[in-house]
């Protein structure tokens, strides 16, 4: 047996004022959201003009606010389309009797302790979701005492579903750490800490890719308290993989810190009668991206810096090392374990890729901000033939083959513009894969040698007198 069943859902907004789906419609002109997504019209795509469509359509009810409500079910069908689906249910609920009774007119009551339910074979489901922008009665009769004709001319919304996004969702795990606590020249981090500012840190970058939407700890965790689900964030990686698909995330990311710290070592030269100051800095973040779906780690890899003296001092917005802050050098050390990780994952998931050639020579890459600076060089290639494991058979990626390399002149938000300076710009077309070759470093302004020349032609360093 095939029974079709057909849910609606409709709610009437004016200014101000939400009318719930059992208060009567009065009048027309009135904006309504028929179905259960909850679009805005800030999101509209451009179909026609104003992004409205208009619709002359016919409904029938018991009353005339019923009969307003399917003809607006019935303008939204046309224009957005309907969603059908469908299953198999089955019903289990025993009991003896069930008593129906009619309070008011269009109104009924059913009351019963348990009713034996049963639907076999195909049950088909219809479901239509849209945004009105107005509606005017053109018509309207009675057509007989139990049916009520109406005529409307309805303006529906044409547009994109909010939330429906092109973007990888990678749903960041709580960052581990091996020990209790961090020291950053004078200041104890805790571990916990730590994990959390890193873990922000790597949130805010990939969001700011423009390619990721990421779910963090904190929604993480209202999903599992919303679902009553019993999950630890120290489970297995294949029983957090689980999760994340779950949540309808593409990727898992998880990370370990191992080590991390900045250090002041002072050495005194009993020669020379000085002290030296030396600087020193290390981080190692051990991390995995796994494919949710399939359980695979996509990237394996751990990010580990060494900074010594200069590029320690690089890290702190003041000279004096004696105005440092050690919250601010700690803050700037984690960025750049960071811009390592989302470098890195990017460049696996998200390649930079060629957007568009210019016939001017100019070529246009698919992406700008933070991530690209001007002087940065790419080395640009073709996508070959792709390799198998000869053992487990498994795609091990495609062969690149290089054609040029070209240097950003030119940052946006969302786009960076280059030129060719190795290679043949007649071989560069659209979607050939850009790796970053070298980074520009920004030159150092107001740093102060620690070596002076004299006009003698000699050197005065920093412990002469």
């Amino acid at each position: 047996m095939k029974k079709i069943m057909s849910i609606f859902a409709l709610c009437l907004l004016i200014p101000a004022v939400v009318i719930a789906e059992n208060t009567p419609a009065i009048g027309g002109n009135s904006a309504g959201k028929i179905g259960s997504k909850n679009v805005a019209p800030s999101g509209l795509l451009k179909t026609e003009p104003n992004n409205v469509v208009i619709r002359e359509v016919t409904g029938q009810g018991r009353n005339r606010d019923e009969a307003i409500k399917n003809a607006l079910y019935r303008a939204v069908e046309q224009v957005r389309g309907v969603k059908v689906d469908s299953g198999t249910y089955e019903f289990a609920f025993r009991g003896a009797g069930a008593g129906i009774a009619a309070e008011e007119p269009g109104q009924r009551r059913i009351e019963f302790d348990s009713v034996e339910v049963a639907t076999r074979g195909t049950a088909y489901t219809t479901e239509i979701g849209g945004l009105v922008k107005t509606y005017d009665v053109l018509e309207e009769k009675q057509i007989d005492k139990d049916t009520y004709q109406v005529k409307l001319k309805v303006a529906v919304y044409d547009y994109g579903e909010r939330g429906q996004t092109r973007r990888v969702k990678v749903a960041l795990m709580p960052v581990k750490t091996m020990n209790m606590s961090y020291q950053f020249l004078n200041l104890t981090v805790s571990g916990d800490t730590l994990s959390v500012l890193l873990s922000q840190r790597l949130s805010v970058g990939l969001t700011q890719t423009n390619k990721f939407a990421v779910l963090d700890r904190e929604s993480i965790v209202d999903f599992v308290r919303e679902k009553s689900m019993l999950f630890s964030f120290d489970a297995p990686l294949s029983e957090q993989a689980k999760l994340a698909e779950t949540l309808g995330a593409d990727y898992l990311l998880v990370g370990t810190i191992s080590q991390a710290k900045i250090e002041r070592i002072d050495k005194y030269l009993k020669a020379a009668d000085y002290t030296a100051t030396e600087y020193k800095a290390r981080f190692n973040f051990n991390y995995r991206l796994v494919d949710s779906s399939t359980k695979q780690i996509v990237v394996a890899s751990t990010v580990q810096k060494y900074l010594e003296n200069e590029e320690v001092r690089g890290l702190a917005d003041e000279l004096d090392p004696v105005e440092w802050d050690p919250a601010q050098l700690r803050d700037a050390f984690i960025s750049l374990v960071v811009n390592d990780v989302i470098e890195a994952i990017i460049d696996r998931v998200y390649p930079i890729k060629i957007a568009a050639v210019q016939q001017d020579g100019q070529i246009i890459l698919n992406q700008g901000g933070e991530r690209m600076a001007i002087g940065t060089l790419l080395d640009v290639f073709a996508q070959g033939r792709e390799v198998f494991d000869t053992d487990t058979k498994e795609s091990l990626g495609t062969v690149e083959n290089y054609v040029a390399t070209i240097e950003v002149q030119r940052v946006s938000h969302t786009m960076s513009f280059a030129k060719v300076i190795v290679g043949d710009l007649s071989k560069v077309s659209k979607g050939l894969v850009c790796r970053v070759k070298e980074v520009k470093k920004a030159d150092d302004v107001g740093m102060k040698p620690d070596v002076i020349r004299t006009k003698t032609g000699a050197v005065k360093l920093p412990f002469d007198k």
